[in-house]
């Protein structure tokens, strides 16, 4: 925040009033995926906003390097203010529909599990995936401070006062453009591998209802 909206647009205070302003449409977005979820499944959902994750992300990479975004502000609406404002709003809706579809496909691999193992194991998965997040967050912590000490800012972060000089600029791009993009390209290569789509839950769910039916007949 400090780079991008600090250094960058030499307006820091923007970065809490965006969040203010796309908290109503990231809501609408993240609405319209939930209800596709239940429609055509999760993993097809999940797959589709991390395609327009990338997507937007790379429009933004694409603004940030070649548009004038110094004193982006609400006080001054110019075009480059809102096709920052348009482009951020679909990007971190696009986001969080990826982000709340996790956490019911960590039940679907729990109910996976039963089906595939006869284990009911939801307090596993859910401590792995837990695991899985705090690890890659500390380390994202010692990549950030990599990045900033490889330009330079080795006894002290970047401040809003700071001038934006080529470097600055391409680590900002870099941390909040690029990294982004290719996490979600990870995922989708694995989500190549992820079987647990609607008609294999459904699937799952048959023989998981007539599997505890017979155990409660017995």
């Amino acid at each position: 925040c400090v780079m991008l909206f600090g250094i960058m647009m030499k307006n820091y205070a923007m970065a809490g009033q965006v969040g203010l302003v796309t908290i109503l449409p990231n809501l609408a977005i993240v609405t319209f995926g939930v209800s596709l979820a239940q429609r055509i499944g999760q993993k097809y959902t999940f797959s589709l906003f991390m395609k327009l994750a990338i997507f937007c992300q790379l429009i933004m990479t694409l603004f940030l390097a070649f548009a004038d975004v110094e004193g982006i502000s609400f006080s001054n609406l110019t075009g480059a203010t809102i096709a920052f404002l348009v482009i951020y709003i679909f990007l971190n809706g696009t986001k969080s529909v990826s982000n709340s579809i996790v956490v019911p496909m960590i039940a679907d691999c729990s109910d996976y599990e039963v089906y595939r193992s006869g284990l009911y194991v939801p307090g596993f998965m859910g401590a792995l995936f837990a695991l899985v997040d705090q690890v890659i967050s500390s380390l994202a912590t010692i990549f950030v401070g990599g990045i900033v000490a490889f330009i330079g800012f080795t006894d002290v972060l970047p401040q809003v006062e700071d001038a934006l000089t080529p470097q600055v600029k391409l680590a900002t791009i870099f941390m909040y453009c690029i990294v982004p993009m290719l996490g979600w390209i990870f995922a989708l290569w694995v989500m190549r591998h992820y079987e647990l789509d609607k008609e294999k839950m459904q699937e799952v769910s048959k023989k998981n209802r007539m599997r505890f039916g017979k155990k409660k007949q017995d």
